[in-house]
This record gives C-alpha cells, sequence and structure tokens, in this order.
C-alpha cells in the first residue's frame, strides 16, 4: 500500500473539511465536551463516521478512528488518526488529532524490474519466500 499521508498533529475545527488524497476528506461533524463525531468522505459522499473520545490510550474505536476497506477480498486499513483532545468554549472549538495516517486504496503492484519510488527493496528467495531490505533512492524490483 502507498502512504498518502503521514502526518503528526493536526487541528481540525467543527465544520471545516481536511482535505486528504484520493478524493478523501475528514470533518468534525459534531462535538461535545467529551467526544467527538468524525465522518471521513470520499468525493463528497460519506463513507464512514464514528464517535471518538480523547484519552491516554491508542484504543481502536474509542480514541483512535480507523477506517478499513476490503481490497482484493482481504480488509485492510486505510486511515486512522488518534483523537488527543476535544476543546470545546464559547467561541473556539476544536479537536486535537494526533498521528495521521493515510494509505492508497489503489494497492501497490510489484513486477519483475519494476521501478518503486520507496526505500523498499524486494526480493523472492528461492524456496524462503519475500525478502524486504532498506535502501537508498530508487528501488528495482528483482527476482
Amino acid at each position: 500500500m502507498n502512504i498518502l499521508l503521514e502526518e503528526d498533529d493536526k487541528i481540525l475545527y467543527p465544520d471545516e473539511e481536511y482535505n486528504l488524497k484520493e478524493g478523501y476528506t475528514l470533518e468534525v461533524t459534531d462535538l461535545d465536551s467529551d467526544n467527538a463525531c468524525l465522518t471521513l468522505s470520499r468525493n463528497n459522499l460519506p463513507v464512514y463516521s464514528s464517535i471518538i473520545s480523547p484519552g491516554k490510550s491508542a484504543d481502536l474505536g474509542t480514541h483512535t478512528f480507523l477506517y478499513k476497506k476490503e481490497l482484493n477480498g482481504i480488509e485492510v486499513p486505510l486511515f486512522s488518526v488518534y483523537v488527543d483532545s476535544v476543546m470545546q468554549g464559547g467561541e473556539l472549538s476544536a479537536v486535537s488529532l494526533k498521528y495521521l495516517l493515510h494509505f492508497s486504496d489503489s494497492p501497490l503492484e510489484l513486477g519483475y524490474g519494476k521501478n518503486l519510488d520507496s526505500s523498499l527493496l524486494l526480493r523472492l528467495i528461492q524456496n524462503s519466500g519475500l525478502k524486504i531490505s532498506m535502501r537508498s533512492g530508487p528501488v528495482r524490483t528483482s527476482m
């Protein structure tokens, strides 16, 4: 999977659309002092919504918003974000988000001799499976 967005911190205000990649947006659609309702949309159509509360742990579904989608028969995570805090006041309301991670829903296709814009080198080792190692610069897959 291709990583489209990896961001450490983001403040999101109610009804503000945060533009992600591949037509996805994230929005705070409801807010109270203890919870935030986050909605992920694609091409202006909601695909997933969940009420998340801030917390000290990254429990999925409680403190972390996680959107998964089935691709080629396998359910894979496409977007996740941790809700660090909810701020609600007279004129200022916002949600502090951390560790935003957005993957492409277009699987990365690997093939013999195909160039990748990545720092991973993939090699098929006879009778041992697939070996993945780090390498700087453009990578060519080899078998």
